[in-house]
């Protein structure tokens, strides 16, 4: 998640009034679902160490988002850092 805020706090907005660009969307998309997948981790992580979970089943359906999600989170943003993609201003 440090490596999604640190490109997204890297690339500007719109460069020259030319709109939102594909980095910017990109490095947001990125940012923000890994900030989803960690709230719904420690959501559902500390629901099951204190056994608050009143419905097995929901508890499952958002395991499984939270295993689909990460593993195509991180090879997108690994992906990126290895292109060596840099911001442009």
């Amino acid at each position: 998640m440090l490596f999604a805020l640190l490109r997204k706090r890297a690339i500007p907005r719109s460069s020259a009034g030319a709109g939102i660009t594909r980095a910017y969307l990109e490095a947001n998309a990125l940012f923000y679902g890994f900030l989803f997948v960690a709230i719904l981790f420690y959501r559902l992580w500390l629901g099951d160490l204190t056994g608050r979970g009143s419905f097995p089943v929901a508890a499952d359906v958002q395991w499984s988002i939270v295993y689909a999600l990460y593993p195509l989170l991180s090879v997108a943003l690994g992906l990126a850092l290895a292109r060596g993609r840099q911001p442009t201003a």
